[in-house]
């Protein structure tokens, strides 16, 4: 009887072990489960940042871009609007000068002008915008 009592207190001993190794078993496996899923959250989070800042830069990128063709687009405006303006005022732009003798024939903007001193200009390309008067 009391071989059949001690070998029932040993089960008992050994069950109760075997419950709590199985109880700790099960926490060791929870708090990995946990971990992981903790971590596949956190990396999730990483990739959806990463995803946001990347469609961030493109579209800042894609801004940046835009602004420049329109910028290249407003200059290129801008010269055929000068250069326009250049043809169309470019008897305005042409230099007056002092008249040194009344000698000389000059083609100004496809016309021809009398009383032109083109002798003493330093610069040959020089144009007088108007004729001398007397």
């Amino acid at each position: 009887m009391e071989w059949l009592k001690k070998k029932l207190e040993e089960k008992k001993k050994l069950e109760e072990k075997l419950k709590k190794v199985q109880e700790e078993n099960k926490q060791r496996k929870e708090k990995k489960e946990n971990e992981k899923k903790k971590f596949d959250e956190k990396f999730q989070q990483w990739l959806e940042d990463l995803k946001k800042k990347e469609n961030e830069e493109k579209e800042r990128r894609r801004e940046q871009e835009q602004k420049r063709k329109e910028n290249e687009e407003r200059e290129k405006i801008r010269k055929v609007e000068a250069e326009k303006r250049l043809k169309e005022n470019k008897k305005e732009l042409l230099k007056v000068r002092p008249l040194a003798k009344r000698e000389g024939v000059a083609i100004v903007n496809g016309k021809t002008r009398n009383f032109f001193d083109w002798s003493t200009s330093p610069n040959p390309s020089f144009i007088n915008k108007n004729e001398w008067k007397n």
